[in-house]
């Protein structure tokens, strides 16, 4: 946080199925230590134990790295990450956050998704937290982007974003359409609503009258 800067609201939520990043840690220290009895009898490679370093190394920092989700909320900005992936979004960067319905079939976990248009989408869902996802959409370059977060209190954490928001002057119901698609959930332009209500009116039109 910088100086000056207020912290309002700090969640910290483990995966629940961090312990199998451990499985994996012991798994590999096991093969590991095999080789390097291997190496000491004559049996494998000396650099054989090295290289089983490697994937130990790895599983160990997806263990550290990647079991938290973390979500800092100050009179500034909102930082999610899970590890060293996630946004840094100034409050009045965001143009919208609700709490939705996760689309049916979608599960995604520390996962960041940069569509053509150079929109990006970051999904942060963790299991057993993901049927109700906070939506964060938020405009920087000209272009929106999209958070969907779980949390243990998705209304709680929405309410504070907003009342975040509002301390800066952000009107806290601005009205955003956001299109859920069968693979994909990203922002729409910001005439997006209009052209959507345009439809609406017409498909009203084409109905028969009773």
């Amino acid at each position: 946080m910088s100086p000056g800067e207020k912290l309002l609201h700090r969640e910290k939520t483990v995966f629940k199925y961090h312990w199998l990043f451990a499985i994996f840690v012991l798994a590999s220290l096991l093969a590991t230590g095999a080789a390097a009895v291997g190496a000491v009898t004559g049996a494998s490679p000396v650099a054989l134990p090295l290289v089983g370093l490697i994937p130990t190394a790895l599983f160990l920092f997806l263990w550290i790295g990647f079991a938290v989700l973390r979500v800092h909320l100050s009179d500034r900005e909102l930082v999610v990450h899970v590890g060293p992936v996630g946004p840094r979004v100034k409050l009045g960067e965001i143009v919208s956050c609700e709490v939705r319905p996760r689309a049916s079939g979608r599960f995604s976990y520390g996962k960041v998704r940069m569509n053509l248009d150079g929109t990006k989408l970051y999904s942060f869902m963790l299991p057993g937290l993901a049927e109700r996802l906070i939506n964060v959409v938020f405009e920087r370059d000209g272009k929106r982007h999209l958070i969907e977060l779980s949390s243990p209190d998705p209304d709680a954490l929405a309410r504070k974003i907003n009342e975040a928001r509002e301390r800066t002057g952000q009107p806290a119901g601005a009205a955003v359409r956001v299109e859920v698609a069968p693979t994909a959930q990203t922002a729409l332009a910001p005439d997006a609503e209009s052209a959507t209500a345009g439809d609406d009116v017409s498909a009203n039109a084409r109905a028969p009258r009773g």
